[in-house]
């Protein structure tokens, strides 16, 4: 049984979750905040929250910069489009990132 879900950790337990079952998991996280995210992964900071039941670790297929506030590339105003920490992702609307997914994966549920 899984421990009851705070609101930081619900994502994470549903991706456990799906891991568990033999979903392929891939994860949009916030630009500015990538490129911590990815050296924190390779650092191993992530490692006790990833363990699945069986004792593997959660990986994700993918992980792509995502700001879920700009539906397509003419909904970012130019000082965030021009914002050094958006430059690891320049293609992060919602619009965008479903495009990428589609081509990386094809079609997905």
């Amino acid at each position: 049984p899984l421990p009851q879900p705070t609101p930081s950790s619900f994502p994470r337990q549903i991706s456990k979750a799906l891991a568990d079952a033999g979903a392929e998991i891939i994860l949009g996280t916030w630009v500015p905040a990538l490129n911590i995210f990815e050296t924190s992964m390779r650092r191993g900071k992530f490692d006790e929250n990833r363990k699945l039941s069986d004792g593997s670790m959660l990986e994700f297929a993918k992980v792509y910069g995502l700001d879920a506030v700009y539906d397509t590339p003419e909904d970012v105003p130019e000082d965030v489009a021009t914002n050094k920490r958006y430059a690891a992702a320049p293609n992060f609307t919602v619009s965008e990132v479903a495009e990428q997914v589609k081509e990386d994966f094809g079609s997905i549920d």
